[in-house]
C-alpha cells in the first residue's frame, strides 16, 4: 500500500471517530431510585430512567442512535408524535393511605398522545391508531385493542407536559385506557431492552421480575416531551423517561405482625439482590431515601451503610429529608442498603392528603344502576378547584340530566355549567360517552358526583372473557392545583430528574404556605358494572343496614 493511501485511511479514521464523539456527547442518561417508606408499613420505590437527546424534535430524520432506543424514535418519526405518555399499572394506588406517587397511573393500561399541529383530524385519527399498534407490538401488550370506540380527545385535563411547540390544542390530543389489561413479565422484559444498561449494570439490576409482580402494586410507564435545552430555551432536547413504581410489604416477610410490624427492609428483601454496579453509561446515578418519617415519628430506622449525604428540599410549605447514595463514588461493591427499625411498627390514623376519591356502583338490577364518584377536600383553609375528567364505554349509556352533585356539609358545589361543563355523548359501537368537569370543592367536606347508567344489549362476541366477572370502566382523572404540598413526592414540570429538583431554587411565590405551583393529575379509582355477583352482593349490604 502506497504511503499516501496510509495517512488517507488514518485521518478518515480519526474524522469518523471525532464524528461519533461529537454525536455520544449529545445524548445523556442518567438513573435514580427513590425509596419512601410509607405509614402503612409498604415501603414506596420509584425508579427513574431518564434519557436526554439534544435534537430538533421536529426534525423528520432521525439518525445516530446512541443512548436514545432506536424503537422509540422510529415511533415518533413514523406517527408524527410530539408527546407520548403510557403506563401498565397492576392494583390500585390507594391515595388516601399512602399519599401521591411520584407519577400517578390508573388501573390496565394508559395511553395519552399529542401530534404536531399540521396533520388534518383525519390523519392523526390515522397516526393514533398506527401509534396504538406499534406500541403494542413494541411492549407485547393489548394497546392495538384501542380503537376509536373508546378514544376521546380530552379537553381541559391533559396539556402538554413539555414545551408547546407551533399552537397544540385539544384537537391534537388523543386518550384512552384498557382497565382490564394484565401487566406480566412478557411487558417488563421488552421495557428493559429500552435502557442503556437494560439490567446487566445499574438500577437496572434490581428490576428482579419475581420480586416485583410479588408486590402490592406495581406500574411501568414511559413518558417522552420535548424540553428546554438549557435556561435560555434557545433549542429544544427530546427527553425520554422510562419509570418503574413498586409498593412492597415487607412486614409480610417476618411473619406474625400480632405484636407490631417488624418493618425492617433492605435491597436484597425488597428487590431479591444486591447492587453490583453502576450504569457506566449514566452520567448520574443515585439513591434517594425519603428519611422524612425518621425526623418526624417516635419511632426510629437506621440506615446501613451510611449514606453520602443529607438533602432538605423545600415546596410548597412541606420539607422533605432526603438521604443520598452516589452510586459513582461508592467504592466497594455489591452494596445492600438495609433499614432497621429500633422497635416494631405501630400505626394508627394516617394523615389523609388533600384530595383522594373512592368510586363505586349503585343502585339494584342487571339492566340499570349509577356511577358514584366521591371526592375528598380535607383542606381547612380553602375551597380548591378540579377538573373532573369521565370516559365511559359506549355499552354503558349514561344520561346527563340525572347527573347531580350533593355536598356532606351542603355547602354548594361551584360549577357554571355553559363554561366549565363538556359532555359528548356516545354511539353505539362507534364512540365512547366523555364528560368534562370544572368545579370547586367545598373546603373540608366530601363532594359526591352521581349519574344514571343503562346498560347496552352486546353481541355475543362483544362479551369479554370471563363474561360473569362483569366489565371493567376505566379510572376517573382529577386534574387539581394544590394549594400545599401535603403528601406529595412528585418533580415539577420543569426539572427532569430528582437530581435537578433538588438544586433548582425556588421562586419566591413557591416557597412560603400556598405557593404550589404544580400541576397534579390524580387518576384515581376503579369502577365496574354491576354484573350478577356484585348486585346481589349491593343488595345483601343494604338488607344488613336495614336490619342494623
Amino acid at each position: 500500500m502506497k504511503p499516501h493511501s496510509k495517512t488517507l485511511i488514518s485521518l478518515l479514521i480519526i474524522v469518523l471517530s471525532f464524528v461519533e464523539i461529537v454525536f455520544a456527547t449529545s445524548e445523556s442518561f442518567s438513573e435514580e431510585l427513590l425509596i419512601k417508606p410509607l405509614p402503612t408499613g409498604h415501603v414506596y420505590s420509584f425508579f427513574q430512567f431518564t434519557t436526554k437527546w439534544d435534537v430538533d424534535p421536529e426534525e423528520t430524520k432521525l439518525r445516530h442512535y446512541n443512548l436514545f432506543p432506536r424503537s422509540v424514535g422510529e415511533i415518533i418519526q413514523k406517527h408524527s408524535l410530539r408527546e407520548l405518555h403510557l403506563s401498565l399499572t397492576q392494583s390500585l394506588w390507594r391515595s388516601q393511605k399512602w399519599g401521591y406517587p411520584v407519577r400517578f397511573a390508573g388501573p390496565g393500561a394508559e395511553v395519552f398522545a399529542t401530534f404536531y399541529p399540521h396533520l388534518s383530524n383525519d390523519e392523526i385519527d390515522t397516526a393514533w391508531i398506527g401509534l396504538v399498534n406499534s406500541l403494542s407490538g413494541l411492549f407485547c401488550s393489548s394497546f392495538n385493542f384501542v380503537t376509536l370506540t373508546n378514544t376521546i380527545q380530552p379537553l381541559w385535563t391533559f396539556s402538554p407536559e413539555g414545551l408547546n411547540l407551533g399552537g397544540t390544542n385539544a384537537s391534537h390530543q388523543r386518550y384512552a385506557n384498557l382497565p382490564r389489561e394484565i401487566v406480566c413479565t412478557e411487558n417488563l422484559t421488552p421495557w428493559k431492552k429500552l435502557l442503556p444498561c437494560e439490567s446487566h449494570s445499574g438500577l437496572g439490576e434490581l428490576l428482579n421480575a419475581k420480586n416485583m409482580y410479588d408486590s402490592n402494586y406495581h406500574s411501568l410507564a414511559l413518558d417522552l416531551r420535548p424540553i428546554c435545552r438549557d435556561k435560555k430555551c434557545q433549542e429544544t432536547s427530546l427527553e425520554l423517561k422510562l419509570s418503574l413504581s413498586l409498593v412492597s410489604e415487607p412486614t409480610v416477610l417476618h411473619g406474625n405482625t400480632y405484636h407490631g410490624i417488624n418493618a425492617d427492609w433492605s435491597f436484597k428483601s425488597i428487590y431479591g439482590a444486591h447492587l453490583f454496579s453502576s450504569c457506566p453509561r449514566a452520567q448520574v446515578s443515585k439513591v434517594y431515601i425519603d428519611i422524612t418519617s425518621n425526623l418526624t415519628n417516635s419511632i426510629h430506622w437506621k440506615l446501613r451503610p451510611n449514606p453520602t449525604s443529607i438533602f432538605i428540599n423545600q415546596r410548597g410549605g412541606s420539607a422533605t429529608h432526603l438521604a443520598l447514595y452516589d452510586l459513582n463514588a461508592v467504592s466497594s461493591w455489591p452494596i445492600n442498603v438495609q433499614a432497621s427499625y429500633t422497635k416494631k411498627l405501630t400505626y394508627g390514623n394516617v394523615p389523609p392528603p388533600l384530595i383522594h376519591a373512592t368510586r363505586f356502583v349503585g343502585g339494584h338490577g342487571q339492566a340499570k344502576g349509577k356511577l358514584v364518584t366521591r371526592i375528598h377536600n380535607n383542606y381547612f383553609s380553602s375551597d380548591i378547584d378540579i377538573v373532573f375528567l369521565e370516559l365511559v364505554p359506549w355499552y354503558c349509556r349514561v344520561f346527563l340530566h340525572t347527573l347531580t352533585f350533593r355536598n356532606s356539609k351542603n355547602k354548594p358545589v361551584g360549577i357554571d355549567i355553559p363554561q366549565k361543563l363538556y359532555f359528548r355523548p356516545g354511539l353505539d359501537r362507534q364512540k365512547p360517552h366523555h364528560l368534562e368537569l370544572r368545579l370547586t370543592l367545598p373546603a373540608d367536606s366530601v363532594t359526591e358526583i352521581e349519574w344514571e347508567f343503562q346498560k347496552g344489549f352486546l353481541k355475543w362476541t362483544e362479551y369479554p372473557p370471563d363474561a360473569h366477572r362483569g366489565f371493567d370502566l376505566g379510572p376517573a382523572v382529577i386534574s387539581a392545583l394544590l394549594p400545599v404540598a401535603r403528601n406529595w413526592t412528585g418533580i415539577p414540570r420543569h426539572v427532569s430528574t430528582f437530581d435537578q429538583r433538588l438544586v433548582v431554587k425556588e421562586s419566591s411565590g413557591a416557597g412560603g404556605g400556598g405557593g404550589f405551583i404544580s400541576k397534579l393529575k390524580s387518576l384515581l379509582g376503579k369502577k365496574t358494572t354491576s354484573p350478577a355477583e356484585e348486585t346481589e352482593e349491593n343488595e345483601e349490604d343494604k338488607r344488613s343496614k336495614k336490619d342494623n
